[in-house]
Order: C-alpha cells, then sequence, then structure tokens
C-alpha cells in the first residue's frame, strides 16, 4: 500500500478545503476503501483521506418534512436498528440488513474488477 496523508475533519468547511487538491477521497469508515488501496487496484491513487466522521452531525437519523434523512457518516448498523427507519417503510428489519449487505457485496465485487 502507498502512503498517504490522512485528515480527521473537523468540519465540513475543512473536508472541502481538503478537497481541492484533486486527489483527496472522503471516507466515513472507510473499511471498504482500505482494502482497495492495500490491493492497489484504483487508476489514480488518492494523495490524501478525508474522514468525515469526525464531523459533527453527519450520523444523524431523523425525519424532516415528511423524508426521512441520514447523515454521510451514520453507520450501517445504526440504520438497521433505528425505528423511524423501520417505520418508513413498513417491512421487516432484517430485509434492510438484506439490503445492506447487497449492497456491500456489490461495492466490493465492483472494487475487485
Amino acid at each position: 500500500m502507498k502512503a498517504f496523508n490522512h485528515v480527521k475533519a473537523k468540519s465540513l468547511a475543512e473536508a472541502g478545503a481538503a478537497l481541492a487538491d484533486g486527489k483527496t477521497i472522503l471516507i466515513a469508515g472507510g473499511t471498504d476503501l482500505i482494502g482497495t488501496l492495500k490491493d492497489n487496484i484504483l487508476l489514480s491513487y488518492p494523495s490524501t483521506l478525508v474522514n468525515i466522521k469526525t464531523v459533527p452531525g453527519l450520523d444523524v437519523i431523523k425525519e424532516e418534512g415528511g423524508m426521512l434523512k441520514m447523515g454521510a457518516a451514520t453507520r450501517l448498523a445504526d440504520i438497521a436498528a433505528n425505528p423511524a427507519v423501520a417505520d418508513a417503510r413498513p417491512l421487516p428489519a432484517t430485509r434492510y440488513k438484506v439490503q445492506i449487505a447487497k449492497t456491500l457485496v456489490k461495492r466490493a465485487l465492483l472494487a475487485t474488477v
């Protein structure tokens, strides 16, 4: 794995400023991305990873204006366990977990292409 800078952004402004060089990738966990970096399969390797998990308020799940809003740093486990998510769609919670798992598997498969 090549060397890269890691920034723990404290605000959206700080995260946005770090994106200016064009070789920066935002992460909010980054488990999939770290695996991709280790496998060295990106066409362009990032110079910096900006972690937005450290930006306050990006891990929220809330209903607002009749819509369910989720922040970019919301953990999948929190989405699957949140009652507002279950209320928004009258499907069993296990179906949400299956859909989340399918999404993760698809991402992993695409990363290997």
